[in-house]
């Protein structure tokens, strides 16, 4: 009852919405753990005092992150990089090969100049326009009133200006000729590399709070610093406020000395501009498969698998990516051949899992892709979705098929693998799967959709299965066949459900059969 109860729970639960990868304005998650000992060690160096009380400062990063994900961007070495989110900003490591003594071996994302410039880095060429983000950079409320990251790309806050140092702030958000004295700061260097210039008290900070680490968490002003009024606190005053390339600087002279300097909430507005929506390519993928099981005892399988999708991405596309997880393990997984649009296509792995295949002539957008994979599975001998129990003759075939992962704001979306969970994420696709034997045995193969097609001389089933996640199937030639005995079926509304047992745990699986009609008549409605 395992594996069948297996296979159609998958279906069902990954056809449903996925609330928490979509929403981006839930409450905040509680701090989850860090992902890599070297985000672990800055957190550490920079926040830990806050945490343990012995800093009275406002946080460099937050309380711990509250994202983890892999982003993709062209030309690292794994095609994305691993980036955790915090409040005030987004903490990435680009290459886990590299020398993890170097400073830059974490880095802080630019992500304040990615939010002004409306522009997603997805590579070191390469970027994803979703337009500037129309979220005020200070204030008790980041979704109104001014100034926004987007006026900050307008001349000639844009601009590069000439040295002002000694000079007070000339950029004022807020009623016109007021300028009270308590922001209105000297200028006190003039950064060449971005043609702008640092008030007095971000410098300070800067080359004092900060010290050698000062371009690793701020980067380089991207604007003049402007005086702004907002409402901090419920109340309404002005502060300072200057934008460099990876965070936000406030500078409010009410507030405490130890606590005049802030940093804005970088990573919640970042991420609330970039997840909000998707921005998701609906590629209409549909996939055709033809599986050979060979004989027992090591249940050999070939396959041949083709995946055809509409590049409907926006621009020329040059690979697609797709998640095999049975590469996760030594030995089980050998691509044999990989075509796309009909010739020979470059491949490589993506961490372990994920079969890159790039072309060596660009599609252009609309244009239809076809991807043609030959492979051979020689399945662990254990039991359950992925692998062959020997003592039963069972073959689990689930996660089988390489899948296309989504495409979604700006590149691929794929991951490691992880023991801890399924992280695996596919847009509804329509699926037609035959599967046969090598040899003279007849097989009995429990899956899912329709079967159009029962080959019974040659033991050839065929399945369709259309707006479905991904497809599992379980075969073995000693269960019995719920299309021949009755007993073994059950009718919920227009679904038929098939239960595959053993001969001696048939009245089991007539139990369960009671138990999950029900189940799935509540699911249906």
């Amino acid at each position: 009852m395992i594996f069948r109860f297996i296979a159609i729970l998958l279906l069902l639960t990954q056809a449903l919405p996925l609330f928490a990868h979509f929403q981006a304005n839930t409450p905040a998650a509680p701090p989850e753990g860090f992902a890599h000992a070297g985000i672990a060690r800055i957190w550490d160096r920079d926040d830990s005092p806050v945490a343990s009380g012995k800093a009275a400062r406002p946080w460099m990063w937050g309380p711990g992150p509250f994202r983890t994900a892999y982003e993709p961007f062209d030309g690292l070495p794994q095609g994305n990089h691993l980036v955790q989110y915090f409040d005030k900003g987004r903490l990435e490591i680009n290459d886990p090969s590299a020398d993890v003594q170097s400073p830059w071996f974490v880095t802080s994302g630019l992500l304040v100049n990615e939010m002004v410039t409306g522009k997603i880095q997805v590579g070191n060429n390469r970027t994803f326009h979703i337009g500037p983000a129309q979220i005020s950079v200070v204030g008790d409320d980041p979704r109104s009133g001014e100034p926004t990251y987007a006026d900050f790309l307008l001349p000639p806050r844009s601009e590069r200006t000439v040295d002002l140092t000694g000079k007070t702030v000339g950029c004022w958000f807020g009623e016109k000729h007021v300028q009270p004295h308590e922001v209105n700061r000297p200028m006190a260097r003039y950064e060449q590399a971005s043609g702008h210039n640092w008030a007095e008290p971000f410098w300070r900070f800067a080359t004092g709070t900060l010290g050698d680490q000062w371009l690793q968490i701020l980067g380089y002003p991207i604007a003049e610093p402007c005086g702004v009024k907002t409402v901090v606190g419920g109340k309404s005053q002005y502060v300072l406020v200057q934008l460099f390339e990876r965070r936000v600087l406030t500078y409010n002279p009410a507030n405490p000395p130890a606590t005049q300097i802030e940093m804005g909430n970088v990573g919640r507005h970042y991420h609330n501009w970039r997840y909000a929506d998707l921005h998701e390519a609906h590629l209409d993928a549909k996939y055709d498969a033809h599986i050979q099981v060979g004989p027992a005892s090591r249940r050999t399988t070939t396959v041949q698998q083709t995946v055809q999708f509409t590049n409907t991405t926006g621009s020329t596309l040059s690979n697609a990516v797709l998640r095999a997880v049975w590469k996760r393990w030594d030995g089980v997984f050998t691509l044999k051949s990989a075509m796309l649009n009909g010739e020979a296509a470059r491949t490589r792995w993506l961490h372990g899992i994920n079969l890159e295949i790039t072309t060596y002539k660009p599609v252009p957008a609309g244009a239809l892709v076809s991807i043609a994979l030959t492979f051979e599975l020689q399945p662990r001998p254990v039991g359950g979705r992925t692998g062959y129990d020997r003592s039963n003759d069972i073959l689990g075939l689930g996660d089988m098929l390489p899948t296309l992962v989504p495409w979604e704001t700006g590149g691929w979306s794929f991951y490691p693998y992880s023991d801890l969970g399924d992280l695996g994420y596919y847009a509804t696709s329509d699926y037609s799967v035959e599967i046969a034997s090598t040899g003279n045995e007849k097989l009995v193969v429990g899956g899912t959709g329709r079967i159009p097609i029962v080959d019974v001389n040659s033991a050839r089933w065929r399945f369709n299965a259309t707006g479905v996640r991904d497809v599992a199937y379980v075969v073995s030639p000693r269960f019995i066949n719920p299309l021949v005995d009755s007993s073994m079926t059950r009718q919920v509304g227009s679904v038929k459900m098939l239960a595959y047992f053993l001969p001696e745990h048939k009245l089991d699986g007539q139990r369960q059969l009671q138990l999950t009609a029900p189940a799935m008549a509540w699911f249906s409605k």
